[in-house]
């Protein structure tokens, strides 16, 4: 076996420090490789850690000696030769140099400098034959061309088919047949993650670095949650988490680098002057960033730039729309975009959206101004543009059978709508950071995907900039999140309501403004309960029948809140009614997340005859992916279970209770809700006690999905059918085989006056308009069926 030839690089000193969350990633590698890839490319950005994969994986399989041959060939020395050559002139062929390390490193003896290309792959195939050997390629990036070059033409000789090759690049090198393996990032912590559940692969390299630089267990000596916050910065680079915990070694706390971050960015971190074997483009995150740069082409490297007024991920379309122009076309965009992808400037989702590192958007951000010269302003007002024109073709079309698309497509792209009501309000431009606002929140998104403390926080921050004059976009904003707080049990709705009522008292458009109904009928109705509110929220449904197709879903949420009222406070008449309408109106525009809210209505308490469709309910929306509706669903479900199966319904008032709280519901804060809960509580408690029902409630609350689906599919006893007297003898008349005209000659009434009477009795049995069925119904009830 030859000796370790080449430089492992980075200061590499086995053992000296843990390699940490790359186990599966390691031996997915040894796996790969005895299963005979003869090329694997581990492929991402600068600081992914690429390198030190390679070199855990070379140094084990050096220990298991499953080579003859190997080597580690680091081509760190060409980053700086490429970067003084680039001004010089045509860049050099510098494939026989990189083959002259090769053929050092693999034979471990020194290659003169004058032997040329052919002569060194006719030494290395003779060198190679009827042996096993692995070739290990650090950072190929600054010469891929000429990597790629050399080892299509040694892969390729007959007398080398025992050789394997690594190579670690930020750029694909795009020969047909390698492996890539795409270098993930390492997993961080939730933002809201405790020790017990916050020691992932991120926070553990972290804190294993930070101790070793501190001296001492940092988590002693700073919060959880700064530290938390520190790693969630660093979105799982490796170099970033070392480079974080160089500081606190340093002597910073995790406060103070939070402070620094959050007003100076990430490319200021760096390694002290006296750090000793890192290599030089990893000494500081800038210098890290910069080769990746030196990497793109000068179009590239303007739509590396332009890219950074995203936020988190983008679509191509939406790239097209914000980033092109007279010096970047709109048809080159994407093939520049893929050609980014190659150099791991951007990585795509499963999806087919792109994302970017911080610090690389970063980078992208300070070269848009200090090198290319162009104007930030331009290109986010061109992004808020953007994002105006989806809340608006959102807010117009996601009541239809695309519902479920615009639900997930505004908010995926939220924290692009949040960066372009920042720049609202920025530039002090509320009027068309609250049509966004409230454009995005008519969606509905908020509700489905649990976002209210984020679209709350947009509203707050545009309406904390007052107006001088009064306008309908502001009325319409304040009603959006007056309604939004109204439906999640927060009293400071009634603050947004008393700001319209100031401006309506100005501005007569207000005062009927539909808008404005249905957020101060929603208020009166579930937390006052007030009756009158159900009137507003009926204008309020006419009112938007009345502005046209657009606002179809406003006009349907408006229904909505008047059957969920009717169906709390009643009448009764009114809860059938309403419900019935709203069904029909999703139906007929075939969105599905409204129609299980409109099958919902049917379980309230104050219907003529609850039907028990929680089940039905729950698993179509959990099956639409929404996070806030199944708790509502539950809610009602065990109070249905209350007087028949207290223990069931214990446990449903626990999960149920839990949903809200992880997703920023406070259903009992309501009193139309409120009041039923109690109720069906001390129900509940009467018969198996109140300890009985707190340990059950606790159980309740640790249910998974599965447990309460189960829970939702006990049935619910049902009500006892009465028919009134006159019901009944038309009954046993069709029992008797009479027709409907004969039935209306013998009670001297019109035959339009007994078909009604038998609708109204089919849907009371549900039966279905089945004559059979009815006599069938009739012989087992009988005049046991009157109303008494």
């Amino acid at each position: 076996m030859a000796k370790n030839g080449g430089d492992m690089g980075d200061g590499f000193i086995p053992g000296l420090t843990k390699l940490i969350g790359r186990d599966q990633a390691l031996d997915d590698l040894r796996q790969k490789l005895a299963g005979g890839e003869r090329l694997i490319e581990l492929l991402g950005w600068g600081g992914i850690g690429k390198t030190r994969l390679a070199q855990e994986l070379y140094r084990d399989l050096l220990r298991r000696k499953t080579y003859q041959d190997t080597a580690f060939v680091s081509l760190e020395k060409y980053i700086r030769f490429v970067k003084s050559a680039a001004s010089a002139g045509p860049p050099a062929d510098l494939a026989p140099r990189i083959l002259g390390d090769v053929a050092a490193a693999l034979m471990d003896s020194h290659q003169p400098a004058a032997r040329d290309f052919d002569s060194l792959i006719s030494l290395l195939s003779a060198r190679l034959r009827h042996r096993r050997a692995l070739l290990v390629i650090d950072n190929a990036e600054p010469v891929a061309d000429d990597v790629a070059c050399v080892l299509e033409t040694l892969l390729g000789q007959d007398d080398a088919s025992g050789l394997q090759v690594v190579v670690t690049s930020r750029e694909n090198l795009e020969i047909w047949g390698e492996s890539i393996v795409s270098v993930q990032p390492l997993t961080c912590p939730a933002e809201d993650a405790g020790p017990a559940d916050g020691l992932t692969d991120a926070m553990n390299l972290f804190l294993d670095r930070a101790t070793k630089a501190a001296g001492r267990p940092v988590i002693e000596i700073n919060a959880w949650a700064d530290l938390v916050a520190l790693v969630r910065y660093s979105q799982g680079s490796p170099l970033i988490l070392n480079l974080l915990a160089a500081q606190l070694g340093l002597g910073a706390t995790a406060v103070d680098l939070l402070a620094k971050i959050e007003e100076r960015g990430l490319l200021w971190l760096g390694f002290s002057s006296g750090a000793r074997g890192i290599r030089e483009h990893h000494r500081r995150l800038d210098i890290t960033m910069s080769g990746s740069w030196d990497l793109c082409g000068e179009e590239e490297q303007l739509l590396w730039a332009r890219l950074s007024v995203f936020s988190e991920s983008f679509g191509l379309a939406a790239v097209q729309e914000v980033c092109s122009d007279e010096k970047l076309p709109r048809n080159k965009v994407e093939h520049l975009l893929g050609n980014l992808k190659l150099r791991s400037i951007v990585d795509p989702d499963a999806s087919g959206r792109f994302t970017q590192h911080a610090a690389l958007q970063e980078y992208g951000l300070k070269m848009l101004g200090d090198v290319l010269g162009e104007d930030l302003s331009v290109f986010r007002d061109r992004h808020r543009d953007w994002v105006a024109k989806l809340a608006s073709d959102g807010a117009r079309e996601w009541f239809s059978p695309q519902e479920k698309p615009w639900l997930d497509a505004l908010n995926v792209d939220a924290p692009n709508v949040d960066a372009a009501i920042d720049w609202c309000i920025e530039r002090r431009e509320v009027e068309q950071g609250l049509t966004i606002a409230t454009n995005a929140h008519r969606v509905r998104m908020p509700y489905h995907h649990a976002k209210e403390p984020l679209v709350a926080r947009w509203f707050d921050g545009l309406l904390a900039i007052k107006s001088e004059v009064p306008t309908l976009t502001r009325v319409g904003a304040l009603s959006s999140i007056a309604f939004m707080r109204t439906v999640l049990g927060d009293p400071t709705a009634l603050e947004h309501l008393r700001e319209i009522k100031q401006i309506a008292a100005m501005f007569p458009e207000a005062r009927d403004f539909p808008p404005a109904l249905a957020a101060e009928g929603t208020y009166q109705a579930l937390v006052m309960l007030d009756p009158a509110g159900m009137d507003m929220l009926r204008a309020a449904a006419d009112g938007f029948a009345t502005m046209g197709p657009d606002f179809a879903g406003d006009e349907q949420m408006a229904r909505l809140m008047l059957g969920m009222s009717a169906g709390l406070i009643g009448p009764a008449h009114l809860a059938d009614l309403t419900a019935d309408e709203c069904l029909a109106h999703a139906e007929r525009a075939g969105a599905p997340w409204a129609i299980t809210w409109a099958q919902w209505l049917y379980m309230l308490p104050k219907r003529t005859k609850r039907l028990d469709v929680g089940g039905k309910v729950i698993s179509a929306q959990l099956a639409l992916g929404d996070r806030w509706a199944p708790g509502w669903t539950a809610e009602v479900k065990w109070w249905e279970l209350a007087k028949h199966d207290p223990e069931a319904a214990a446990r449903l008032s626990g999960a149920s209770s839990a949903w809200q709280e992880e997703h920023h519901v406070a259903i009992p804060g309501l009193p139309s809700f409120g009041q039923h809960r109690d109720a069906k509580i001390d129900l509940i408690t009467s018969q198996i006690g109140r300890n009985g029902y707190d340990k059950l409630e606790l159980e309740g609350r640790g249910l998974g999905k599965d447990g309460i689906i189960k829970l939702m599919y006990i049935p619910s006893p049902a009500p006892p059918v009465t028919l009134n007297a006159h019901q009944l003898r038309i009954v046993s008349m069709v029992a008797a085989g009479w027709q409907n005209r004969d039935i209306a000659i013998e009670l001297n009434v019109s035959a339009a006056t007994v078909s009604r009477q038998l609708t109204d009795v089919y849907n009371k049995l549900h039966l279905d308009g089945d004559r059979t069925k009815l006599a069938a119904w009739y012989k087992r009830h009988g005049a046991a069926g009157a109303k008494r």
